[in-house]
């Protein structure tokens, strides 16, 4: 078991790797990713970029989507930015994600005109190895209002896996990648939109 385990391991830094490879082959020569314009773009898009030119393990993680989900009875649309933060561990040589924050947000679903809210975001399943390759999971809770007779919204928005490599403590690569949404509803959110709650940055397992 533990082999297997390990040899999955090695498979995903290889699959990162070959995904920063070809990522930095077409953002050459480029010292900050120009902010992409995802409104014209495929209709699910991520990109990430320097959130500061002095700040390499600052991150700025854009994403604008469009999804059809039953429990909104139509069209979710979300769109914003997180920021992730990334720290360096001297002793264990390893840089990981340490902080995330939504700065923007904006989601609608269609069904009603019914607007939505990032309540909470949280980094999960941190992966870095020593060769300089990492891997993590975003994961951002988003509500909404219900219809008329119906039962708040109540989306777990994913995304995974983010690549990322680092050199002598900074990142010098950031690759997200596109989301996946999943709808679960619950009493106990209504509860917490009622009562304006919202963890909007959070530090990997602090949720």
């Amino acid at each position: 078991m533990i082999p297997l385990l390990q040899l999955n391991k090695t498979l995903t830094y290889l699959f990162i790797a070959l995904l920063l490879a070809s990522f930095a082959f077409a953002r050459s020569g480029q010292a900050v990713t120009p902010e992409p314009d995802l409104s014209t773009g495929e209709p699910n898009a991520a990109a990430g970029q320097l959130a500061n030119e002095d700040q390499p393990n600052r991150r700025a993680f854009r994403f604008n989507f469009r999804e059809m989900r039953q429990c909104a009875s139509g069209n979710v649309t979300m769109g914003g930015e997180l920021v992730v933060t990334f720290q360096n561990n001297v002793q264990r040589k390893r840089v990981k994600p340490e902080f995330v924050k939504v700065t923007t947000f904006n989601g609608t679903a269609r069904s009603g005109d019914r607007k939505l809210k990032a309540m909470s975001v949280d980094i999960k399943d941190v992966q870095a190895s020593l060769f300089g390759l990492g891997t993590f999971k975003i994961e951002m809770i988003v509500i909404g209002p219900a219809l008329p007779g119906g039962r708040p919204l109540r989306f777990r928005v994913l995304f995974t896996p983010n690549g990322y490599r680092f050199e002598d403590g900074l990142v010098t690569h950031f690759m997200p990648l596109t989301s996946r949404v999943i709808c679960k509803l619950t009493v106990a959110i209504q509860r917490d939109a009622h009562r304006g709650m919202c963890n909007c940055g959070t530090k990997p397992g602090s949720s």
